[in-house]
């Protein structure tokens, strides 16, 4: 009784175990599938940033070129710059390393620094100075895109790296846990075995050894009374030629005859064998 109970705490034991490891292997597998999600987010937004900076540079290039709507570029510009500062503030929300962070931080204070020179540039088209906006698209305008594009490539770059490391921990841990719960259940089965009672040696059963000596001793007895009245009727025998013997002697004894009763040999008074008819006489 005891060790059923003990087998049955073991399995409740197991399952519960494997009941846990299995839940925490679900709950890391969700984790996992969200790092890797993400990772493409973030690195589809950086690209889709990088992308638009460079639709940037060229609308500030082409409306300080000559023959070109200013009015169109200019707007494109305004719409540019307001797609790089929600495509900035979506990848800030995303980051979760530090070095991430201030890269964002950095690309965000050179486009801000773009759209101030952007402003001047703009000024001196006003003023119908198109060299010196020029002057400032192509170098400063050109600087600061490059900036800011290079700082978004690092923060893609770090956070693709901090989250491959993350992913690459989450399924160490997941083949862990799994390591884990195949050995608790390899150990609680072992367990269960070396708790199941052991069959004894056979041999015959309680009843079947009493009908058994039940059965000798009616054997017996039966032989007892078949070599009992074999000797009975033996003796009976001995006794019947026993008296066989005596009359035969008693009879010889009367003619006059000697008679050996154990080779059956008859002699007459004078030590001489009778004749034959005495001596079938004496024999029948």
């Amino acid at each position: 009784m005891t060790r059923r109970w003990v087998r049955i705490a073991v399995v409740v034991v197991t399952l519960a175990t494997l009941g846990f490891t299995g839940n925490q292997i679900r709950l890391s597998k969700l984790a996992l599938e969200h790092e890797q999600h993400v990772e493409r987010v973030f690195t589809d937004l950086s690209w889709d940033l990088t992308l638009t900076l460079g639709d940037l540079r060229a609308a500030q290039q082409a409306y300080v070129a000559a023959g070109q709507d200013r009015l169109y570029w200019t707007a494109r510009v305004n719409s540019h710059l307001g797609t790089v500062r929600s495509g900035l503030e979506n990848l800030r929300r995303l980051a979760i390393t530090p070095a991430s962070i201030d890269a964002l931080d950095s690309a965000d204070g050179a486009v801000t620094d773009l759209e101030r020179m952007d402003g001047r540039a703009r000024e001196r088209v006003d003023l119908e100075q198109p060299l010196m906006a020029s002057d400032l698209i192509f170098t400063d305008g050109l600087e600061l895109a490059a900036r800011a594009s290079t700082n978004v490539e690092l923060a893609r770059a770090t956070e693709r790296t901090t989250r491959n490391e993350t992913i690459r921990a989450a399924r160490s841990s997941q083949a862990t846990m799994i390591a884990t719960a195949f050995t608790v259940a390899g150990v609680s089965v072992l367990a269960v075995l070396l708790l199941i009672p052991m069959k004894r040696a056979e041999g015959p059963a309680p009843f079947e050894s009493i009908d058994a000596e039940k059965t000798e001793a009616v054997l017996t007895d039966e032989l007892g009374g078949e070599l009992g009245d074999s000797s009975a009727r033996s003796r009976g025998v001995g006794r019947q030629v026993e008296g066989a013997q005596r009359a035969d002697l008693a009879m010889a004894s009367e003619a006059g005859i000697g008679f050996d009763p154990y080779n059956g040999a008859v002699k007459d008074a004078d030590g001489f064998p009778p004749g034959p008819v005495v001596a079938a006489l004496v024999q029948g």
